[in-house]
This record gives structure tokens, sequence and C-alpha cells, in this order.
């Protein structure tokens, strides 16, 4: 698999572009590669590409100067493979309310473009339609994962997020490249069992398995190497609400794997993660400076009477 590729699939495939249409590539120098390759596609299928070269920005969020924003506003469609994330800044949104088609692809590296940018979108979007419609009316969820995780879970009255497929065609449309993800905010006192986490902890690869107890939907201990430290700070941090078992989610994409980076890890098929802490922002209750992403290999997940994955393969 080439970059190449993989521009090839977010121009024409994720974000459908068209003969004529203004296309706007947001980069900085670390992304450059990337961003020249979905020039090269754009430019090629007869789009009006233009990259935008900012100084690299330290933080996610943070607001892009008066010019470009503006450049955004009047585009057809904008790629943003950037060192930190454009998402949440007032320029994305005003371009979207606008009309224009986005794709975000905070800290995206050749691999990813290579691996999961590569994936069948198409496949993906039917799947978590598929699975959506089978389990969007179940109440109960099972988890077990080949190091020990065995934890039970209540979705009762709450959304699935359909919406992380790759496939933004439609004006005013917004994606995170690359992607496939289904997951969903669970009742907040309904989780009880044991996670044992094996993937990472917030994108950090654990040499050693950390092992969590969770009674009426909140972690009562914790064990394991460095990462227990982490784990420790974060909650001192969030306090009561950041001990909570928030969301619940499965990866979606065959071409992803666990590497300890965002836009891989919880988009890895076969794997199941955990959101612990805040969750009102995908529609639960809980309000909290902290939410942690804890990731566990080869899960079985069983929605209602359904078994979706089964020590790590797609089943249904």
């Amino acid at each position: 698999m080439t970059i190449e590729e993989g521009a090839r699939n977010a121009v024409t495939v994720c974000m459908g572009v068209r003969r004529g249409e203004r296309v706007t590539i947001l980069s900085d120098k670390p992304r450059n590669q990337v961003a020249r390759a979905i020039f090269n596609v754009s430019e090629e299928i007869g789009a009006d590409p233009i990259i935008v070269e900012l100084s690299p920005y330290r933080w996610d969020g943070k607001e892009l100067p008066l010019h470009v924003a503006k450049a955004m506003v009047s585009s057809d469609v904008i790629f943003a493979p950037t060192e930190h994330s454009i998402s949440h800044t007032k320029a994305r949104l005003a371009a979207t309310k606008a009309g224009a088609r986005v794709a975000s692809m905070p800290g995206i590296r050749s691999s990813e473009m290579k691996g999961p940018m590569t994936a069948d979108f198409e496949e993906i979007a039917a799947n978590i339609r598929r699975i959506y419609e089978a389990i969007r009316r179940k109440k109960k969820i099972i988890v077990k994962g080949s190091s020990g995780t065995d934890i039970t879970m209540q979705v009762d009255g709450r959304m699935w997020i359909t919406e992380d497929h790759g496939i933004a065609r439609e004006k005013g449309a917004f994606t995170n490249l690359p992607t496939g993800n289904l997951f969903a905010p669970i009742v907040e006192r309904s989780a009880n069992g044991n996670i044992v986490v094996d993937g990472t902890l917030d994108n950090q690869k654990l040499r050693t398995p950390l092992r969590l107890e969770v009674k009426k939907g909140q972690i009562v201990s914790f064990e394991g190497g460095k990462e227990r430290e982490y784990m420790e700070e974060k909650f001192q941090e969030g306090g009561k609400r950041a001990r909570y078992i928030g969301g619940f989610g499965m990866g979606m994409n065959p071409k992803a794997k666990v590497v300890g980076h965002p836009l891989q890890d919880e988009i890895s098929l076969g794997t199941a993660h955990f959101y612990i802490g805040e969750n009102f922002s995908f529609g639960g209750k809980i309000r909290s400076p902290v939410r942690m992403s804890a990731l566990i290999k080869k899960a079985t997940v069983k929605i209602g009477e359904i078994t979706i994955l089964e020590e790590g393969e797609l089943v249904f």
C-alpha cells in the first residue's frame, strides 16, 4: 500500500470530491507529504486544490488565522492533515455551516495513509448501519476479553453513535479520517465486572495489563504497571465522576492496528474500548474534565442476544 492509495480513498470515496470543486488542504510542516498526496489526487480528478501551510500549532483547537478561516468558508471540501486537531475551532464550525465538507486528520502519518486510510469505507459504513439496526433496541452488553475482561453494562434508552464511518459526501458533512467506530454512552451506574486493559490507555501501549474492578458503574480498584499511576493522577484531577465507565465502543476498520496512536487504536477491528469519565458530550449524563479511553484486544462482544465480535473476529 502507498500514501497515494490512501489519498485517493480519502478524496474520491470518503469525501466524494468532484471536478471543479474548490479543495483547501490545511497543512503544517510535519504533514506535508500527506497534504501533497491529497493535492495531487484532487488535481488529477479535475478539482481545484490549494495547500495552505500553517506554522505548527502546539495544541488542539487553537483558532486559525482569519484569512485561513475565510478560505475555508469559501471551500467545497477541506482536508486537515495537521499535527493538532482543528475539529473544534470556530473556523471549522463556520466552514461546515457554510456547506463545506470537512475531513479532520490530526497527527496522520504515512503509516495511517498506507494502512487504515486504504480500508473499504463503503463496507465499514454498511457494517455499522447493519449492526446498528440489529442492536439499537437492545439493552444489555456483555464484553469479554482474552486477558480476563468480563463485564456487563446497560444501554437502555441510549443512542449509538453511528456517524464515525468516514463517508462525508453531503453538504456540510464532517468526519475524522481514517475512522471506523461504533460507540454509545452507557447507563452510568449499570457496569459491573472486571476490565483487563491489554491494549492501550489513552493511546499508551501497555506492557503490563491494567485490571479494573467495576461496581455499580464505578472503578473501585485498579492495579497494573506504570499506567496505574497515570490513572490515579486522572482520578485526582477529575474526582469521583472520573471513575465512572461512561461509554463503550467497537473498532470497525480492518486495516487499523493497535499501535499507540489515536488514529488507529480505537478503530481497529476486533478491539473494544471503554470511555472512563465524561460522556455528556456524546449523550450521557457525566460531566467531568477527564475522559480516558481504555482498549482491549481480541474482544468478545454480545449485545442483547446477538454476538458481534468473538475473540476479535467480526461474526455478525
